[in-house]
């Protein structure tokens, strides 16, 4: 079932926003559309799915789709999800290919990114590797002796349902970038969250913010340290809207440094862990979509 036009839909769904572009079979980003803020109501989730379809200018040649969630890559079902467990059970694929007559797909966000650093990005020489995403929540692909691994249950890289200290608290909040700004505009007066602000404020080098940035860094860094220790990847890749922040990247490179220092080299070997931002930083999920469907639909 192959449609030889060459534009497609991508849409990522993600906790807090859906972001979606219309792109050529390359890959290349034709024209972005304003992100919109993620509905937690069945109803209303779906319809703005819909809306997002209905606003393409020209019929698009398909339709890509990265969401949170685990997801039956095959038919297009939401077998589980934290964030929106209204949809379990849910077949978002065939929703949209009944009502606008398109071929459609449905891939995990984690899964997303690793497959678009894949095709045209930061892993497409690497054999085993690690993809973070880091957002609303975290979570990851995982690249192993060159294939995506999945997993016997499709749930590798479900990186949010890792639990430490129950105590603690909800383990995504942790990692959460929005987490973070939610906080850091609170330290510099913000009525209102903005990432932007407080990125300008650490690259200004406003003290107020050091040690919020500092500890949350370390956070990230650890749980980096522990997935090298227990994956020994080549490359740990950073995506999401954080990471186009330079500042991060480097942080995350010095607290990991930190750790490693206070580690004997006896139980490490060679197997220090190398960091680097997405070749396309929060578009990285809308990139894997189009790869995930081109696979899917056009190999066939």
């Amino acid at each position: 079932m192959t449609n030889k036009q060459s534009r497609y839909l991508a849409i990522d769904i993600g906790g807090t926003y859906i972001k979606s572009a219309f792109l050529d079979e390359e890959g290349r980003i034709i024209e972005r559309y304003s992100s919109i803020s993620t509905p937690y109501d069945k109803k209303q989730y779906i319809d703005t799915i819909f809306e997002i379809v209905e606003q393409t200018k020209e019929k698009p040649a398909g339709v890509a789709v990265s969401t949170s969630g685990i997801i039956d890559n095959d038919t297009g079902t939401y077998l589980q999800s934290g964030s929106f467990p209204f949809m379990i059970s849910e077949n978002l694929k065939d929703l949209i290919e009944s009502k606008y007559n398109l071929t459609a797909s449905v891939v995990n966000d984690g899964q997303a990114a690793l497959y678009g650093e894949m095709w045209k990005g930061k892993l497409r020489k690497q054999r085993n590797a690690l993809l973070v995403t880091i957002g609303t929540g975290i979570v990851g692909g995982l690249l192993i002796n060159g294939q995506p691994y999945l997993g016997a249950h499709g749930m590798a890289g479900e990186l949010s349902s890792i639990t430490q200290d129950e105590k603690e608290g909800y383990f995504p909040v942790k990692y959460s970038s929005t987490h973070f700004i939610e906080r850091a505009s609170q330290i510099i007066g913000l009525d209102e969250p903005d990432g932007q602000e407080v990125f300008r404020n650490l690259y200004q080098g406003k003290q107020d913010l050091d040690q919020l940035f500092t500890d949350y860094c370390y956070l990230v860094s650890l749980l980096l340290f522990n997935l090298q220790v227990t994956l020994d990847p080549e490359l740990i890749v950073i995506s999401g809207g954080i990471s186009n922040q330079e500042i991060f990247i480097e942080e995350l490179r010095k607290q990991c440094d930190i750790i490693y220092k206070n580690k004997s080299e006896a139980y490490l070997g060679p197997g220090h862990l190398k960091i680097t931002a997405s070749a396309f930083r929060s578009d990285a999920n809308l990139l894997g979509a189009l790869y995930f469907y081109k696979t899917k639909y056009e190999s066939e």
